[in-house]
This record gives structure tokens, sequence and C-alpha cells, in this order.
């Protein structure tokens, strides 16, 4: 008979579940709603619920000029990291070791694109193009400098986030790597059922012999009895 037991892991996986059920799969779609937003704006192409982001940040799509290698290496990094995070995610349902490593990755280039993007505006002054972008959806004006100062502080959140992350994820390192399921399963023996035995009868024990009112014999009456039981008699042919 075979019985299942849930395997029980040294360490606490709320957090784990977190990332596999839910930020994983948003970041998955929103990496993949951008690679395809930009694809259908240079293809000219009119898809329904798809925004066209370049030209809401203001680039002219027959003269992009210099911003053309921006634009390239922009999507190049949105399909890596569609592909590291995608074998992340299908890996960690089965505790791959190539799992941890990828989100580990990814993780190292969120942050890198993140910290270029910054240096950029502040360099470059790419602000202006967030700001653009949020004036387009919600009409609101913010300021280029404020914008930058969030970012600033986003970097700083950043880093704390994905440090953390490193660390929580190289101590459940051993958990990757090995071959079970949520389940494991155990071969066990069929019972088997006792056979009765049947019960000795029970032996009556014998009744004590009453002694109250049994005579003593004395000493002179036992040594009496002792002499008549020593006295041999002889027959009168042989006297």
């Amino acid at each position: 008979m075979k019985k299942k037991h849930k395997v029980k892991f040294p360490y606490p996986l709320k957090w784990h579940r977190f990332v596999q059920i839910v930020l994983m799969p948003l970041m998955l779609v929103g990496l993949i709603y951008g690679l395809l937003s930009v694809a259908f704006e240079l293809l000219n192409l009119n898809v329904p619920y798809f925004v066209k982001i370049l030209t809401m940040a203001g680039m002219n799509l027959n003269h992009l000029g210099n911003k053309l290698w921006w634009l390239l290496g922009a999507l190049l990094y949105a399909f890596l990291q569609i592909l590291v995070l995608g074998n992340a995610w299908i890996g960690s349902f089965t505790w791959r070791k190539y799992s941890r490593r990828l989100w580990i990755f990814h993780l190292l280039l969120l942050l890198a694109g993140y910290a270029s993007f910054f240096y950029l505006c502040y360099i470059k002054n790419y602000q202006n193009i967030i700001g653009s972008m949020i004036f387009q959806l919600f009409g609101y004006y913010i300021n280029p400098t404020f914008i930058l100062v969030a970012m600033a502080v986003g970097l700083a959140m950043l880093i704390i986030y994905v440090v953390l992350n490193i660390h929580y994820y190289h101590k459940r390192r051993k958990i990757y790597g090995i071959d079970y399921s949520v389940y494991e399963t155990i071969d066990e023996e069929p019972e088997q059922t006792p056979v009765p035995q049947p019960v000795p009868e029970a032996v009556p024990e014998p009744e004590p012999v009453p002694t109250e009112n049994i005579p003593v014999p004395s000493v002179d009456e036992m040594a009496e009895k002792a002499r008549e039981s020593t006295i041999v008699e002889i027959p009168a042919d042989k006297q």
C-alpha cells in the first residue's frame, strides 16, 4: 500500500510562493506586453489594447537618430529578461538548480537596467520622457527634478530588494536540485490481521484445608508413636 506524506522543508517558503505565484507571472506579462506594444508600433499596426509607448515618449519613428541604438538595446534587454524569467518560473515548480540561478540573474539584470536608465536620466535628462508619458496617460504634470529624486529613491529600494532576495535564495540553495515534487510516495507493507489465540481455561485453585479443629499431638504422644513404629515382631518358631 502506498501512502503520500507532505515534504517538510527546512526553511519557510512564503516569500518563494509569493514570487512564484504572483511576482513572476506579473513581470512576465508586463515584459511581454511592453515588447509587443513596441513591436506593433514599429510595424505600424493598430492592435487594440496595446498602447503606443514610443509615441507617448515623444519619439519620431521616422527619424529616431541616435535613439535607435538605445531602442534596440531596450528591446534586446526585454527579450532577454523574458527568456530568463520564463525559464526561472517554469523550473521553480520542480526545484531545478537553474531556476534559482536564473532568478538571481534576473534580479541583477533588473538592477543593471534600472541603474542604466537612471544614469541616462541624470546625464541626458530622459526624465522629461517619463514626465511626458505621465501627462499623456493621467493628465498631470510632474516636475522633472521630482521624477529624478523619486527614481533615486527607487534605485536605493531596488538595491535593498535585490540584496535581500539573493540572501533569501542563497540560504535555500540546498532545496534546489533534489528530484522530488511537493509530495513524496512511501511504500508500506500491507497490514496483517493477527490470528486469534484460544484462551486457556482457568484451573480452579484447591480449597484450603481448615486447620482450626485439627488436634496437635503432644511430644510424648509423638515419641510413643515413633517407638511403636520401630518394634519388630519376631515369629514364634524363631525364638
